[in-house]
């Protein structure tokens, strides 16, 4: 029998109580649209952490859908992995952007911890994030961060027809973008 407590697993087996932190990852992205490369990533953190906190940004104009849709999608994914996913609106802290317009990634990481309400205990993102991963590592020396081989699936350019990249996105990806 297992109970819940926010950061902390208990597991009971045999008599024995066992106790057992949490461990929880981030990942950042548009999803615009969800496709089998964020399945694939999201696959990868779930092997890594307990609980995945998701930050959806938004791309403006570019963006298919709204936050809303892109939640409801990653809940949906939740449900078929029969995992945790805990998702968010991802905004830019104001003091993230330097004057020389360069993104503080160390205070991104601090920030999106704060949203989460407990301990990151690292970040999962794909190839052409490196960078990423090159500056938080000497900032958090503690944490886990895991970079993904970029995937010939990796496609930023979802744009027009759906039936284009059908077999790039799920089913219920590509219904609710022929619907709209």
């Amino acid at each position: 029998m297992e109970r819940r407590i926010p950061g902390i697993r208990v597991s009971r087996s045999e008599g024995k109580g066992i106790l057992k932190l949490m461990k929880n990852g981030l990942i950042y992205g548009s999803f615009n649209p969800l496709h089998l490369s964020h399945i694939e990533l999201i696959k990868e953190g779930l092997k890594h952490f307990d609980t995945l906190h998701i930050f959806v940004r938004s791309e403006g104009a570019k963006d298919l859908v709204d936050y809303n849709t892109k939640k409801q999608w990653l809940e949906t994914l939740s449900g078929e992995l029969q995992c945790s996913l805990k998702v968010y609106p991802f905004v830019f802290p104001k003091d993230s952007i330097r004057p020389d317009g360069s993104i503080d990634l160390v205070r991104i990481f601090l920030y999106t911890q704060e949203q989460i309400e407990c301990h990151a205990d690292g970040l999962i993102t794909g190839g052409d994030k490196k960078d990423w991963i090159e500056a938080l590592t000497p900032a958090f020396p503690d944490r886990e961060f895991i970079i993904l081989p970029e995937s010939e699936l990796i496609d930023d350019n979802f744009s027009g027809d759906p039936d284009d990249f059908r077999d790039r996105i799920p089913d219920y990806v590509y219904r609710t973008l022929k619907q709209s």
